[in-house]
């Protein structure tokens, strides 16, 4: 499977291939992954925790049940 949705990735996968710079970065389980302190994969840990603490701030004003929806 190919992904960028981190919450599908600790559901459902037991290891994970982190791909970058034209070479696989690490390996592992989610939770080894967020530990690893290669630059681009630390970023993305931090960059999908803050786009998704944000969208979570922020519903959007034309979806009412936008706050019904948990992810």
């Amino acid at each position: 499977m190919i992904t960028h949705d981190l919450d599908l990735l600790w559901q459902v996968a037991d290891r994970v291939a982190v791909l970058g710079e034209g070479r696989v970065l690490a390996i592992g389980t989610m939770a080894e992954l967020a530990e690893v302190e290669h630059p681009i994969v630390k970023a993305y840990f931090v960059d999908a925790h803050r786009a998704k603490a944000g969208a979570r701030a922020k519903p959007a004003a034309n979806a009412p049940e936008a706050r019904w929806k948990t992810r």
